[in-house]
């Protein structure tokens, strides 16, 4: 049996941690338009997007009550954000101008939310720019109701590393925390809210660590150092060796750490002003 070779990816560190295991990769629902067909009566189209808007806004409210529990009420409102972009007026209008002009329900939704989202990913401001995977987060859930499809696929069995071309806040969050290790993705960026949330639930998480990324396989494995931003996989034993000691002394780090947090804050005397 031959032995992978072991490649070291670099990416942006989003969240603190040292961490290693096997891969899960992420499969995307596939949500392809269907090919091009005429509405017919443009009410109708709107009230089957407005019956995904409601699907689709339970699931956010599920979600938001499940990240309540997990990672607290700060974390909590990134999905009071979704709803609000889900209910947007001026979405709803460039929907249904579309749907007037003869879109179908599918291509008029999906052409609004990527307008929207482009609008934002150009901002100069990287924490607005970061806003458009929420856009796209929450137009992607409703597209799935309209094209009848159930990401039933990503659902983990055991600890693992995930690993994604990208990942939505609402995709972040459903996964079953107590098996996920770490959060590896060749795009978004460390101040995206999916980073957030991975800060708040202490998941280890590296993002735009590149195209190469996709080419990993299951039943791969790899060491995750958020120090660095690298990803390394396939580690040999020598690179678990030191990875395994680096991990230790952040373990020994940490618990220290945690002993002197309730400790009184002394001032030296010299820095104690007359």
């Amino acid at each position: 049996m031959q032995t992978k070779q072991s490649t070291v990816l670099k990416g942006l560190p989003a969240a603190p941690g040292l961490t290693a295991g096997p891969v899960f990769i992420w499969q995307d629902l596939d949500l392809t338009l269907p090919a091009p067909y005429p509405s017919g009566d443009p009410e109708a189209a709107w009230r089957k997007i407005s019956t995904a808007i409601d699907e689709t806004k339970q699931e956010i409210e599920q979600i938001r009550e499940k990240v309540t529990q997990t990672a607290g009420k700060e974390q909590s409102a990134i999905f009071d954000a979704h709803l609000m972009m889900v209910e947007d007026r001026a979405l709803h209008n460039m929907v249904r101008g579309l749907l007037d002009k003869g879109e179908n329900p599918e291509a008029a939704w999906h052409t609004a939310v990527e307008s929207f989202a482009a609008k934002l990913e150009h901002l100069p401001d990287p924490t607005l720019s970061a806003r458009a995977a929420d856009v796209r987060d929450v137009g992607k859930r409703v597209l799935a109701h309209l094209l009848d499809k159930a990401d039933s696929q990503n659902v983990l069995t055991e600890k693992s590393v995930v690993i994604a071309r990208d990942l939505g806040p609402s995709q972040t969050a459903m996964l079953d925390h107590n098996l996920v290790l770490a959060f590896c993705t060749a795009e978004g960026g460390p101040t995206s809210h999916t980073a957030i949330l991975a800060k708040a639930l202490g998941i280890p998480a590296i993002v735009a660590l590149g195209k190469s990324l996709l080419d990993i396989q299951s039943g791969d494995y790899v060491l995750v150092d958020t120090q660095l931003g690298a990803l390394t996989i396939n580690p040999t034993i020598d690179q678990r060796k030191v990875f395994a000691e680096r991990q230790q002394q952040a373990e020994g780090q940490r618990v220290v750490d945690l002993k002197s947090a309730l400790n009184p804050a002394l001032v030296p005397w010299s820095e104690v002003g007359p």
